[in-house]
């Protein structure tokens, strides 16, 4: 008799429904699809335990994730996240690839076009999971948010960006260059939020950059202080969390674009550090980088030597193109304050179509 407080044999159930299921697809199936199965979060011990072997028998890995995106600053903005979920994909399926079918807003509170109209958090997490080293970038949920504010065109970007470039081994790990304090923020060296991947060799590297002022949840921040100076208590600890009732300051930049509003240079410092552990040094890279608005090549560097520092440690050091976060004279040229970027060694580079429209 089933017990359906019994969690070890409905795991078991799941999964056995979902081994059946599959072994009739692929024997019904002529054209030989894959198959594969949607998979929500896997916080939670069931879930957990399921999701590590739910996919044993399938072609590809699906999760959902749902952000809480009113906690402004917090190490749950979901750019890290998706990075954090590829790699509990990755480990428990290392020869399957994995996808973020679902991504967004959680359902609570105003709805997307409320708190993101200009879709900047899609324009952030679509660069960030696009070097997740997943099978694609993750897939935004609420398609109709999409649709009425005309944010589709955040994907031709990273079209046109992918039509210039190799398809990548499989070797390819995901990395940040932030880090987490106090179990709360997640802090980038000179307030440069990096996402990349680089393969075993070291010899190829893929990311996106920005200036953290632009993250979704620091256009927040900033916008919802101007309203909290106005509460009975504004230096509560939460503070920086969004009220689902109310909306900030509607003149601010993430809701209007408005120029006059736009943020500055976080930083007085342009220097991104990556690691290296695989390559010696004085090894020489070339970086090319992309403009994020449009995918397309604008502009390069080379003989960037792989440094040591005082700890022994490796690494490879470049500027942020000063062309799009200038802080000599405190401007910031594109609309999201990023760019991407294609890190080559030197010897072994691979060519690339920069004049391609």
């Amino acid at each position: 008799m089933f017990d359906p407080c019994d969690t070890t044999q409905l795991r078991q159930n799941v999964k056995a429904w979902h081994d059946e299921m599959t072994a009739h697809i692929r024997s019904n199936d002529p054209f030989n699809h894959c198959v594969s199965s949607s998979m929500g979060s896997i916080v939670g011990d069931f879930n957990s335990k399921l999701h590590h072997t739910l996919f044993t028998n399938l072609d590809f890995v699906k999760q959902h994730l749902y952000g809480n995106i009113q906690k402004a600053k917090s190490k749950e903005q979901m750019t890290y996240l998706l990075l954090l979920e590829e790699d509990t994909g990755h480990t428990a399926y290392p020869a399957k690839p994995f996808h973020m079918e679902e991504f967004g807003f959680g359902s609570k509170g105003p709805k997307p076009q409320e708190k993101d109209p200009y879709g900047f958090d899609v324009h952030n997490t679509l660069w960030a999971s696009m070097f997740s080293s997943a099978m694609g970038p993750g897939s935004h949920w609420w398609w109709y948010y999409l649709s009425s504010n005309r944010l589709f065109k955040y994907y031709k970007p990273l079209l046109t960006f992918c039509s210039n470039l190799p398809i990548p081994s499989d070797s390819f790990r995901p990395f940040t260059t932030g880090s987490v304090v106090n179990d709360k923020w997640l802090v980038f060296p000179n307030n440069i939020q990096t996402y990349y991947m680089k393969n075993a060799t070291e010899d190829t590297i893929y990311g996106w950059c920005q200036d953290t002022a632009f993250a979704y949840q620091s256009l927040r921040w900033l916008t919802d202080s101007v309203r909290f100076q106005n509460q009975p208590n504004p230096t509560h600890t939460n503070w920086y969390h969004f009220i689902d009732s109310m909306v900030f300051d509607p003149g601010g930049y993430v809701y209007t674009m408005n120029e006059a509003k736009k943020p500055g240079p976080s930083s007085n410092n342009n220097t991104i550090a990556l690691p290296i552990s695989n390559q010696p040094v004085g090894t020489k890279y070339s970086i090319k980088w992309y403009d994020s608005e449009t995918g397309l090549f604008c502009g390069s560097s080379s003989d960037r030597p792989v440094q040591i520092d005082g700890s022994g440690n490796k690494f490879l050091s470049f500027q942020f193109p000063s062309s799009i976060r200038d802080y000599r004279h405190n401007t910031v040229t594109n609309t999201f304050g990023d760019v991407v970027f294609v890190i080559h060694l030197m010897s072994s580079e691979q060519p690339h179509h920069e004049d391609k429209q």
